[in-house]
């Protein structure tokens, strides 16, 4: 009995956290193919169309924090009706209506746009825009910025020790540039090399953690499901870092680890693999360690660009870092992989080590 009850708590854990980091919230209806949308707009007055992905973490802050206000909730309620693409279809929309990034909300009354709204807003905006439109934005506001400045302006505060201000502005890039359009190469490698770190820094002043929470509210608390899409665990696992909350993190690697498909899912998470190691469960790492994790640093030991490749600027000091780090980390490997038994592999890497 207390093994069925803990395996029915188990799936109980692992389900939960995938299905409220996937609906859609009750405030719209799902529909198909264009053509379907031509026909309520042609037999409605005003709709609102709400255009998201689920692994866009503006998309999840947005359905969190405003398509669940009271508030904004009514407001929609007025409208003739609100609707979300399904994301089968959702390339055939971007075509049609100009969808340039996610999320994007448009208002259309009596089939004509009426405008439309992109990024992510809080409540307090999206009121506004529902009532008006037409309204602008304040051309200053950074959720406007082009993503460089956003992230230019992060450092700038960052090295003043304004930290509730850098937070704010480090934030508005993480959400941002999970799939900006203006992203440059080394703005994605900082996002992946460097904001986790100093995500940690700004946590660690009372106003920096506090902005960094709410940021985290977007994702569910006690970890994802392992069906949830690998950018949003990526996310999940560096904020949850920043945040300091080890056992968190802990707890969820080892449920993960008790699932197949969990497993599969944490072989891709090299945050997870160096988490195993520093607890010591080295077998438990060799078990999910992935060649797409020690591709990578072979590549960099051989001085070959890998993950997101850098061109325009990335300091060279950092790559050649990696370049120099990558033997010790590549040995760290093979020991995990002879722990979990997975000798010929580790054989195989420790000939590409020696030039075989």
């Amino acid at each position: 009995m207390r093994n069925l009850l803990r395996c029915l708590l188990i799936v109980v854990t692992l389900s939960s956290p995938t299905l409220a980091w996937s609906q859609t919230p009750p405030v719209f209806r799902e529909i198909g193919e264009p053509a379907e949308l031509e026909r309520v707009l042609a037999e409605n007055g005003r709709v609102l169309v709400s255009f998201s992905v689920p692994w866009c973490m503006g998309c999840l802050r947005m359905d969190e924090l405003v398509w669940r206000d009271p508030s904004v909730v009514r407001k929609a309620e007025m409208l003739d009706a609100c609707l979300r693409p399904s994301q089968e279809f959702l390339t055939a929309y971007r075509a049609r209506f100009d969808v340039v990034g996610y999320p994007e909300l448009i208002l259309f009354e009596d089939g004509i746009e009426a405008g439309r709204l992109r990024g992510y807003w809080e409540p307090e905006r999206v009121l506004e825009w529902l009532d008006d439109p037409a309204s602008k934005t304040d051309p200053g506001d950074p959720r406007l910025l082009p993503v460089g400045e956003v992230h230019d302006r992060a450092i700038d505060l960052l090295l003043e020790e304004r930290w509730g201000e850098a937070a704010a502005f480090m934030s508005i890039f993480w959400v941002r540039s999970a799939h900006a359009d203006d992203m440059t190469d080394t703005l994605r490698w900082l996002r992946w090399s460097r904001y986790p770190s100093m995500l940690r820094r700004v946590a660690q002043s009372d106003a920096g953690r506090e902005e960094i929470e709410q940021l985290r509210r977007s994702l569910p608390s006690d970890g994802p499901g392992v069906h949830a899409d690998d950018r949003l665990v990526q996310d999940w696992l560096v904020l949850s870092l920043a945040l300091g909350e080890i056992e968190n993190i802990d707890a969820w690697t080892d449920r993960m680890l008790m699932q197949a498909d969990g497993q599969a899912m944490l072989s891709v998470h090299e945050l997870v693999v160096d988490r195993l190691m520093e607890r010591g469960l080295v077998e438990e790492a060799g078990q999910i360690l992935s060649p797409a994790i020690w591709g990578r640093w072979v590549a960099r030991a051989q001085g070959i660009e890998v993950g997101h490749p850098v061109h325009d600027g990335a300091p060279a000091r950092v790559i050649e870092k990696e370049r120099r780090d990558a033997p010790e980390r590549l040995h760290r490997f093979m020991h995990a992989l002879r722990a979990a038994g997975r000798d010929a592999q580790a054989e195989e890497l420790e000939s590409v080590l020696n030039g075989g």
